[in-house]
């Protein structure tokens, strides 16, 4: 499943990272694999918690109740 990233940085920047997988949670940072969509390139990224405001990825789940897709994430 192809799942995205997004990153809210503390000066208001918003980072989003496509085709994420193998994330890592850590006590200290997040860590993961994504899929480089200007340049085709599959990269590894890590990320202080103490740099980053938030973050949150999606999750394709099978709608019930008239529920569609969510975000699930965590926080810095």
């Amino acid at each position: 499943m192809k799942q995205d990233l997004i990153i809210w940085m503390p000066n208001g920047y918003t980072l989003k990272f496509e085709n994420v997988k193998k994330l890592v949670k850590d006590e200290d940072y997040i860590n993961f694999v994504y899929g480089g969509v200007a340049t085709g390139k599959t990269r590894d990224a890590w990320f202080l918690y103490d740099n980053i405001a938030g973050w949150a990825l999606s999750r394709d789940v099978t709608p019930a109740s008239g529920q569609t897709d969510f975000i699930d994430g965590g926080e810095a």
